[in-house]
């Protein structure tokens, strides 16, 4: 007996991996942003911890990132996807490469970046300190 293959299934099945894929990479993509975007002042620095907080796991706080120490400002300028590794697809587990570019004062620097995180229903959590290269 031969099984029919439902084309349609597939291919939704097929786009909402893709969709889902998109979502996790532009999701990191606004983390990446926010974790490079950074005011030297005080209130600068509380404004960032709180757009942090919300993407991170439980009991990872956003100065054990190390990234909020700075003497100038700091602003994100471009973040470029470069590419998703899936470390455990059941639990959710990814790591995500981003080359950033950024100003600190007024040098220009630009960096690579990798983040660990999970993404269980469309909700990006940085798991660890973020690697630099």
């Amino acid at each position: 007996m031969q099984k029919q293959v439902n084309r349609e299934e597939i291919i939704e099945s097929v786009n909402k991996g893709v969709a889902a894929s998109d979502q996790l990479k532009y999701d990191g993509m606004k983390l990446v942003d926010r974790l490079f975007t950074v005011s030297s002042k005080l209130e600068g620095k509380e404004y960032w911890e709180a757009q942090i907080t919300p993407y991170l796991a439980a009991g990872l706080r956003a100065e054990d990132l190390g990234l909020d120490k700075t003497n100038d400002d700091r602003v994100a300028r471009n973040v470029r996807f470069i590419r998703l590794e899936t470390v455990d697809y059941k639990e959710s587990l990814y790591s995500l490469y981003y080359d950033v570019r950024f100003t600190e004062g007024k040098e220009w620097r630009q960096v690579q970046v990798i983040l660990p995180v999970s993404y269980a229903e469309n909700e990006l959590k940085l798991l660890d300190r973020p690697t630099l290269m």
